[in-house]
């Protein structure tokens, strides 16, 4: 996968709602991101966001196509694009490489994928144990990355 288009912006700057609402129109910079970060995910959800995104599809036809109501279709895009563009999905994908496979196969499936812990405890067949703690490690590298750099000796202003 190629480097994520808008890595040196500030990830707290971009609004997963304002790219969720689906009233507006999907261009530029934020649809990009979306259709870039969308790359990482699984077949079926990569696939309703590049209808929306790239093909700039309307969520009433797409319902149509897949035989359900547009208000779960709806709610679904808008799951998926407050997912990929959370500081902590961009976080996954920059540093997902790095990791041990469990941690990766953790965070592909909790956070790349959206499963809950005990969804993710299954099908990856580890323990619940082993998923929670993984989980909580990858968040807490995640929320240590997105702290404001400290300045002066230890950290401290």
């Amino acid at each position: 996968m190629r480097a994520d288009p808008m890595q040196q912006t500030d990830q707290r700057a971009w609004d997963p709602d304002a790219a969720a609402d689906l009233r507006r129109r999907r261009e530029g910079a934020m649809a990009e991101r979306v259709r870039h970060r969308a790359a990482a995910l699984p077949k079926r959800d990569r696939a309703l966001l590049d209808a929306v995104y790239r093909d700039g599809r309307p969520v009433v036809e797409l319902a149509a196509i897949m035989n359900l109501p547009a208000p779960v279709v709806r709610r679904r895009v808008r799951t998926l694009v407050r997912r990929v563009l959370s500081p902590e999905y961009g976080f996954v994908l920059a540093h997902r490489d790095s990791w041990t496979p469990t941690r990766r196969k953790v965070a592909d499936a909790c956070v790349i994928e959206g499963l809950s812990i005990r969804t993710a405890a299954a099908k990856l067949r580890l323990s619940l144990h082993t998923v929670r703690a993984q989980r909580s490690i990858i968040k807490a590298l995640a929320d240590a990355d997105l702290q404001e750099p400290t300045s002066g000796p230890w950290g401290r202003k």
